[in-house]
């Protein structure tokens, strides 16, 4: 919007030829890309600002495009695509794998890849999303290794454990810099701004998280419902009410920390690190 450009995609976007737009895709289809702007990954200053497509979209038919039509139309558009490192039929992983952390974009290094399957685009649950898979390399992982959880307080442990597992520097980082990208934070960002960040950060990863690791916080196995049998009524005869003796209240017992908390601790303590090692 007017009001937040996503660092010039706004202004970029609206410069395009509409005329030409309506033309290639009309009210149908849909195309994605990145808009790359300066995250962690450094490249020339040339390749930023700039839209690379990599998917697009049928509305009507709820379906994605093959991958030679996404093409087709970035380039009858004047965009660039995606650069592409293997287009063929699939001979091992170690083959895939060969190509993490690899650039075509003229950094040194790649964040990683996407891997698509183009016979089968689309996921079977409904979603609307497509079908692929990413690989990251090492350094820009989002989530750790899980340990396994100790026995006593089990339902704690696990969820200590998965808290742990996938709130890491990385994705710290990848929310920082959306806080730029939304306009929250300037490109230029220090510590007088640490009153934005904390007010923002921990909600923020904790939504990132539920999103993109739903699979990482087990659910508490539901015991099944054990019903006692019926028992036939036998009624007493009715007896006079004992005295009643007020009870002292009782202290609350401390309770240990909640695992939001400790959430919210963990996001803070690795940002405390991330600004500390900066400064």
């Amino acid at each position: 919007s007017p009001f937040n450009t996503l660092r010039g995609a706004y202004e970029f976007v609206n410069k395009l030829d509409k005329e030409k737009v309506k033309e290639v895709l009309g009210n149908r289809y849909v195309l994605f890309g990145e808009w790359l702007v300066s995250h962690t990954v450094v490249y020339p200053k040339e390749k930023y600002h700039n839209m690379y497509v990599f998917d697009m979209y049928d509305s009507i038919d709820a379906k994605w495009m093959p991958q030679e039509m996404a093409r087709k139309a970035a380039a009858d558009l004047g965009l660039d695509y995606v650069p592409v490192f293997y287009i063929g039929p699939f001979e091992s992983w170690e083959q895939v794998n060969s190509y993490v952390g690899k650039t075509a974009m003229g950094g040194e290094y790649g964040e990683g890849e996407v891997v698509k399957n183009l016979t089968r685009l689309d996921a079977e649950d409904n979603s609307d999303l497509p079908f692929y898979t990413k690989i990251v390399c090492d350094r820009f992982k989002e989530t750790k290794p899980q340990r396994k959880p100790k026995e006593p307080d089990q339902d704690y442990e696990i969820g200590l454990e998965a808290s742990k597992a996938i709130v890491t520097p990385a994705r710290v980082t990848k929310m920082l810099n959306k806080f730029v990208d939304e306009g929250l934070l300037s490109e230029d960002w220090d510590e007088t701004n640490l009153q934005i960040v904390a007010k923002n950060l921990p909600k923020r990863i904790y939504e990132d998280c539920v999103k993109e690791e739903p699979e990482a916080a087990p659910e508490t196995p539901q015991q099944p419902e054990v019903k006692e049998p019926e028992l036939p009524v036998v009624q007493e005869p009715a007896k006079p009410e004992p005295e009643k003796i007020e009870k002292k209240p009782e202290e609350p017992k401390a309770k240990k920390p909640g695992l939001f908390k400790k959430f919210i601790w963990k996001v803070n303590k690795i940002y405390e690190d991330a600004n500390n090692e900066t400064v």
